[in-house]
């Protein structure tokens, strides 16, 4: 069983002041290595209950980190109490949710912001290795053989529309993990050094940009266009792809 750590990450975050449990819970499939909700394994898929998905055997339940309580935790460490100040008059005198207001805050305070994602990718990435390792679930590694990228995903950064702005809508593929980053992001990271020129030229492609002008002098739907182009590109840069079916391989009849 393989899973991407960043995937893993993701779902796990909980947000207790809109999720509810258990319906909001998150689900791994051991054999897909797929995740589907609670109420999507009930809903369209056959099963009755969070326990009887639990019971069945074929899923893991990811465990819940929540949101909240690791922004209170870095307010608490950031050791500003400006910070806690304004966000405990935002939820007094405008009736704001804590992550409601801590979010408000946070987007008028860079700095503060850029610290906070860090101190969550930490915390996040932590829990998600040891519940990993408990459940018995690999990660793909770096440069990863056996990784694959969500064609559906990938044709969607091909569309190139001839009025739109190159460094917000060409991308570039990582040949270390298949993220994506737009050019805005990638001369941002060469112009602070976080990124070098020997780096960049390793391990990343450009995502050719398919015009719709150009799929009609093909002859063909832009649609049809994109995922051909899209094919042949990751055929020549020996990337693997899939469609997602979105469906678990165990439904319950």
């Amino acid at each position: 069983m393989k899973t991407d750590i960043t995937d893993l990450m993701l779902y796990c975050e909980w947000d207790e002041e809109s999720d509810e449990y258990p319906e909001d819970t998150t689900w791994f499939e051991k054999s897909s290595c797929q995740y589907f909700q609670t109420d999507t394994l009930i809903d369209e898929f056959g099963y009755e209950s969070y326990e009887d998905i639990k019971n069945c055997g074929y899923f893991i339940p990811v465990f819940r980190r929540s949101e909240q309580e690791i922004m209170r935790d870095f307010v608490d460490l950031y050791g500003d109490k400006s910070v806690s100040d304004t966000i405990q008059r935002m939820i007094d005198d405008e009736d704001k949710e804590f992550g409601v207001a801590f979010r408000i805050y946070a987007e008028v305070h860079p700095d503060f912001s850029d610290s906070y994602l860090k101190y969550e990718n930490e915390i996040l990435e932590t829990d998600a290795k040891k519940w990993a390792d408990e459940n018995g679930v690999e990660f793909f590694s770096d440069y990863d053989p056996d990784r694959k990228v969500n064609l559906d995903v990938l044709c969607g950064l091909f569309y190139y529309e001839e009025n739109s702005v190159p460094d917000y809508t060409r991308w570039w593929l990582s040949k270390k993990d298949h993220s994506t980053i737009d050019q805005s992001d990638i001369n941002r990271k060469l112009d602070s050094e976080e990124l070098t020129k020997e780096e960049f030229e390793r391990d990343y492609i450009l995502i050719p940009a398919v015009t719709e002008a150009q799929a009609k002098e093909a002859g063909k739907d832009w649609d049809e266009y994109v995922a051909e182009v899209a094919k042949k590109w990751c055929e020549e840069n020996k990337i693997r792809w899939y469609i997602p079916t979105n469906k678990p391989e165990h439904i319950k009849v």
